[in-house]
């Protein structure tokens, strides 16, 4: 039966496969890279707070949001009763 060989033997296998490799040319990524003019415009940051964009609260999804954590919180109840082994 073949003795697989040990992590240290198999290391300089690894170099070696390496360097066989190619390293990519430097010069295609930068060509491939978006130009400036695909850049977003820039817009200052009053401007962007201005717009006032956060949630807001409605009775209705109060209501919504307290009855699921009521719902939640039954569920966790009816689960602590239960017995771990039950199927």
């Amino acid at each position: 039966m073949p003795r697989t060989p040990p992590l240290p033997a198999l290391v300089p296998l690894l170099f070696f496969c390496a360097a066989c490799s190619q390293f990519p040319e430097v010069r295609e990524a930068e060509q491939k890279l978006p130009s400036a003019q695909a850049a977003p415009s820039l817009v200052p940051v009053e401007d962007l707070l201005a717009l006032d964009t956060s949630p807001r609260a409605t009775d209705g999804s109060i209501a919504a949001v307290e009855s699921r954590a009521d719902r939640l919180r039954a569920r966790a109840a009816a689960l602590r009763r239960s017995s771990v082994t039950e199927p």
